[in-house]
């Protein structure tokens, strides 16, 4: 099973080469941290959330936008993603493909919500991803519909000016913990399905979780009202309830599939979400850490279940740059 890894070997090895993570070793002089924690102390008012808030709105005027584009049929019906290309766009870009939240369910514009349309200016293609509602089809189908994505986007990389060997993706809440199962269930069979282009690969090279759950046999929620909805919730999901199918919860959280080649990951987090506990995002890091995966987990202080400000997107910014721009790019 892919969850399953020696992690106290690993602890062994790299024991007091960390201030508060593990190392690996690239330039033996230099060594890098392999885990670490940041704190976020943006201030999260409406006047800042106006600057830095992600929105469509922040999409540079130059920028193509190529919507509605169909990239797999189910048997509920087809599936749609946008695009946003940089301005005048020649040769390959780093692909940042965005998965919304929502509860794992689908409203009309849930592709423009919380959009990072700026990242377009900073020369990266944007995909907005659609995923099939819970209410239509149960898990797995969500993370096999962004699988399938994935696969669409790689096998059209030329038509879309996409580097294929450049993919990141980035969600937050659902679409947060829908990331972080792309990123840990690499090689997981039963979460391709059958969406098409399947001589494609479905693994990308970065992965960042807003405010996800990771490990959905603890996830609880947030404040009082949320803990009343989330077994509803959890059962919408599944299909079935989350207490008679302790094994289906299992099988639904990213954390069951951490192994040491995962890709590297960015968690970032309020400490002040109604919605998802923190925990869940101190969790998921505490396992990418014991299985030497490269991972940071940023706490923003006073964010609820969605933030915002300078802090946030320097950070963002420099985890995306490090791992999908040319130069920075491993062989």
């Amino acid at each position: 099973m892919k969850y399953l890894f020696n992690s106290l070997l690993a602890i062994t090895v790299f024991a007091g080469c960390a201030r508060d993570g593990l190392w690996f070793r690239g330039n033996a002089s230099e060594p890098q941290p392999l885990a670490h924690r940041v704190e976020i102390t943006d201030p999260q008012t409406p006047e800042s959330r106006e600057i830095y808030g992600p929105s469509i709105d922040k999409l540079p005027t130059d920028a193509k936008r190529i919507l509605n584009v169909e990239f797999t049929r189910t048997p509920q019906g087809p599936l749609f993603l946008d695009l946003y290309l940089p301005g005048q766009a020649k040769g390959r870009y780093p692909l940042l493909i965005w998965i919304h939240g929502g509860g794992w369910h689908v409203a009309k514009d849930s592709r423009l919500q919380f959009l990072p349309a700026r990242v377009v200016g900073r020369n990266y293609v944007l995909a907005s991803i659609g995923y099939r509602d819970s209410n239509q089809a149960h898990f797995p189908a969500q993370v096999q519909d962004c699988k399938a994505a994935i696969r669409f986007l790689r096998a059209h990389a030329r038509q879309y000016h996409i580097d294929p060997k450049r993919i990141g993706v980035w969600g937050v809440s659902a679409g947060g913990h829908l990331a972080a199962l792309i990123g840990t269930s690499g090689g997981v069979a039963a979460f391709e399905g059958d969406g098409g282009n399947a001589h494609f690969s479905s693994r990308v090279a970065a992965v960042c979780n807003f405010s996800g759950p990771a490990d959905l046999s603890t996830f609880e929620g947030g404040i009082p009202a949320v803990k009343q909805q989330v077994p509803k919730l959890m059962q919408e999901f599944l299909g079935e309830p989350p207490k008679e199918r302790p094994d289906l919860v299992i099988k639904a959280s990213p954390i069951t599939y951490a192994d040491p080649t995962d890709p590297p990951f960015l968690i970032m987090h309020g400490d002040a979400d109604p919605l998802v506990e923190v925990d869940q995002a101190v969790r998921l890091y505490e396992v990418l850490q014991s299985n030497r995966v490269e991972v940071t987990l940023a706490i923003v202080k006073g964010g609820g279940h969605v933030f915002w400000g300078p802090e946030v997107d320097r950070e963002i910014d420099a985890f995306f740059d490090k791992h999908l721009k040319p130069s920075r790019v491993k062989n």
